[in-house]
This record gives structure tokens, C-alpha cells and sequence, in this order.
């Protein structure tokens, strides 16, 4: 026979699983405007080559080649293309898929959050985009490689260990209070 505690830690378990499994994926939609209005929009705007992917190609590892508009950029940046995974957020239709070896021009729609969607004009970097470079632009800041835009994650991951904690304190006292009840 199973204990108490054991019925209940696999069903918090289950629970959790069901939940991620079960989560739809959101749809959007957006309407696209002309590279140059986006590019206008964008309060940070820079060029970089895809080197890493995390998270199947929802976030960059990006070496950064040129910033064109807005605050400096480290050489090094994590980039997303949709929610973290650790959020429990839906997926949507619009993420941002990249891939490696990729060489895109990122235009962001807030200069301290590294993150982009389809709708915000992010798109592979050829001729005709290089063409629309400023005569301004300048290179990253030097330095060691920096992991940026990844405060997102603090909440979530934060919440996931309170929650296993929480599990973890119910289970203890469960069978605590089991093996008071068998003496």
C-alpha cells in the first residue's frame, strides 16, 4: 500500500506535467510595415551572427557586428525570440525562430529587453538590409561576453523553487504525521 505522502507527491507531480502538456499555444497575428518604418520604430537597433541556440531556437547566442541605433551593445548577447520556457507562457505564432550561423539585423522594440518577435521587423541581414545601415553606426562595447536579457527568467525560475520547496515541506510533514499515526 502506498503512503499518503506518496500519493500526493505524484500527483503534484501529475499535476504539473498536465498543465505543461496541456497549455495551447497562443495564437497572433500582426501587420507588417515597410524594413525602413521598423527600423524607425525600433528603439535599439544592431547586427549579429547567431552562434548558440537554447531553448530549440527560441533564444540567440548573438555575436554582435555593428549597432545602428540606440544605447551601446555588449560583443556578446542572448537574444529571445518568445517567451522563456520557464514561464509557463503560450507559445505564439509570431516567436522568432533563429539559426545558427544566421547573420540578422535585430531591431528592438525596448533598447533593456533583449527580446524580438516577427512582427518587429528582426530579419536576415542581405545586401538590401546592409544598404540601409547608418553612416553612424558603430561597433559593440568591448569586454568579456555578457548574458543579457535573461532577467525574465528570475520570476519564473524563482516561483518553480518556492513551488518544490512548498511541495517538498507538505510531503515532509505528510508523512511525518503518518509515521506519528502508525507508533
Amino acid at each position: 500500500m502506498r503512503s499518503m505522502g506518496t500519493r500526493i507527491t505524484r500527483a503534484l507531480v501529475g499535476a504539473v506535467v498536465g498543465l505543461v502538456l496541456l497549455t495551447p499555444a497562443a495564437n497572433a497575428s500582426c501587420a507588417f510595415m515597410p524594413l525602413e518604418q521598423s527600423l524607425l520604430a525600433a528603439e535599439s537597433a544592431f547586427t549579429g551572427t547567431v552562434e548558440g541556440l537554447r531553448e530549440p531556437g527560441h533564444v540567440a547566442r548573438v555575436r554582435v557586428g555593428r549597432v545602428w541605433k540606440g544605447p551601446d551593445v555588449p560583443e556578446r548577447v542572448d537574444v529571445r525570440g518568445g517567451p522563456p520556457a520557464a514561464s509557463g507562457a503560450a507559445a505564439t505564432s509570431i516567436d522568432f525562430t533563429f539559426a545558427r550561423g544566421e547573420e540578422y539585423l535585430f531591431l528592438l522594440q525596448n533598447a533593456e529587453d533583449f527580446s524580438v518577435t516577427q512582427c518587429g521587423g528582426t530579419t536576415s541581414l542581405d545586401g538590401n538590409v546592409q544598404s540601409l545601415e547608418p553612416p553612424d553606426s558603430r561597433p559593440p562595447v568591448g569586454g568579456a561576453a555578457e548574458t543579457v536579457g535573461v532577467s525574465a527568467l528570475r520570476v519564473p525560475l524563482a516561483w518553480i523553487a518556492a513551488s518544490v520547496v512548498l511541495a517538498l515541506v507538505a510531503f515532509w510533514v505528510l508523512r511525518r504525521r503518518t509515521a506519528l499515526h502508525h507508533h
